[in-house]
């Protein structure tokens, strides 16, 4: 069985989908980006320590994120990626809080192709979605598990 891949990119299934049985994607959309937003987000913090973290040790920890690497990850803009979610062969999975600045692309997004299942999470904004493993872990292994 070809494996499944979590957390991906939205263009990734274009030239790895045969070699994959599944795709998950979490709150990302397949719309062109000029990543102004989210560098603006890196650069002040503002976004990277959501209201979920109430530990003082991992809101540390996020801060304490190298902001350069941050940055460079996302200093070019995004292409965009609606053709690829058209062709899609592979089933996806597309994951998005209700809270997320997102939620409309990612949703118009998943209409792209029938091979994909969205599914909101509530009061998870962009990146609280990481830290709701209790909400999102189990449609996701009843996604995987249906996987044919």
């Amino acid at each position: 069985m070809r494996p499944s891949i979590i957390f991906m990119l939205v263009g990734l299934p274009e030239p790895f989908g045969p070699r994959f049985s599944s795709f998950v994607v979490m709150a990302a959309h397949p719309f062109e980006n000029d990543m102004k937003g989210m560098r603006e987000g890196i650069r002040t913090m503002d976004w990277w320590v959501p209201a979920e973290i109430r530990s003082a040790a991992m809101r540390a920890r996020n801060l304490a994120n190298d902001r350069e690497a941050l940055m460079a990850a996302c200093h070019d803009p995004r292409v965009d990626q609606t053709a690829v979610l058209k062709g899609l062969s592979t089933p996806c999975m597309m994951i998005v809080g209700d809270r997320d600045g997102s939620y409309e692309k990612i949703k118009e997004g998943a209409r792209f192709s029938p091979m994909i299942e969205f599914v909101t999470i509530p009061g998870a904004d962009h990146v609280g979605l990481l830290y709701s493993c209790d909400a999102v872990a189990p449609h996701i292994l009843r996604f995987l598990r249906n996987i044919k």
